[in-house]
């Protein structure tokens, strides 16, 4: 999938969130960094057409998004910090009903399922509400419903603070290469910089709803490690130039 925001302005009543962002993406990581109030969720809520800019455009293979469009809404997948759900629903339950929006079942669906709970190590809670589990088994459990639907543009608040244990962020991140090599696009927004820079293709950072660096993976890895120009010391320099 293409996306292309051209001067995508965003508005909260006095509050400007995007100032004229001209983005293109393609298959591939991509990360998004700034500094609490940059903008990155709003950015990620515009791409995943949950929010309307209010002037400029985002168009998906040349179309703009509607909610009309159904085709379309079902190759994007939107997973919020904390997701939500129906908590008397089962895991399996929750995962059954993402299928049925994303266009029903189809072959070998029950084995990708079991294959997918058994990577996340939630396989044996599966009859389990959602509303009895810990912070990281409800990410866990919403994360694996995404994975099974195969979105092409897959969209992420903040997975790296999500509260799961290690083997579920190295299963995101296989996941996540999976989708790039079937020619999809993960998009994700964190404050961890070491968690950006280790596994994006590419990087994009916001500074007060602005773009202000957008770096493929060679662009950043000739960057200095440290020290002046590196990206750690314009981050620290941001966040000490916050109010």
């Amino acid at each position: 999938m293409e996306i292309e925001l051209k001067q995508v302005v965003k508005r909260f009543s006095r509050t400007l969130a995007l100032d004229g962002i001209d983005l293109r993406l393609g298959p591939g990581v991509v990360s998004v960094i700034g500094l609490n109030g940059a903008g990155k969720t709003t950015l990620l809520n515009c791409l995943a057409g949950l929010l309307k800019p209010s002037s400029g455009t985002i168009t998906f293979d040349g179309r703009p998004f509607s909610k009309e469009d159904l085709a379309l809404a079902r190759r994007i997948a939107w997973m919020p910090d904390f997701p939500l759900a129906f908590q008397n629903q089962t895991i399996l339950e929750h995962i059954a009903l993402w299928v049925r929006c994303y266009g029903g079942e189809r072959p070998g669906l029950e084995d990708r399922v079991l294959e997918v709970l058994e990577a996340l190590g939630i396989w044996e809670i599966a009859e389990h509400p959602m509303g009895e589990l810990s912070r990281g088994q409800h990410y866990k459990a919403a994360l694996a419903a995404q994975v099974v639907v195969e979105p092409e543009l897959w969209v992420l608040d903040e997975p790296f603070a999500s509260g799961m244990d290690p083997r579920g962020l190295q299963a995101f991140r296989n996941w996540a290469e999976e989708r790039v090599a079937s020619g999809g696009t993960v998009v994700f927004s964190t404050q961890i910089l070491e968690m950006a820079e280790g596994f994006c293709d590419r990087l994009v950072v916001l500074e007060d709803g602005k773009l202000a660096y957008d770096l493929s993976r060679e662009e950043l890895a000739a960057m200095p490690v440290r020290g002046s120009g590196s990206l750690r010391e314009r981050w620290l320099e941001a966040g000490e130039a916050s109010p």
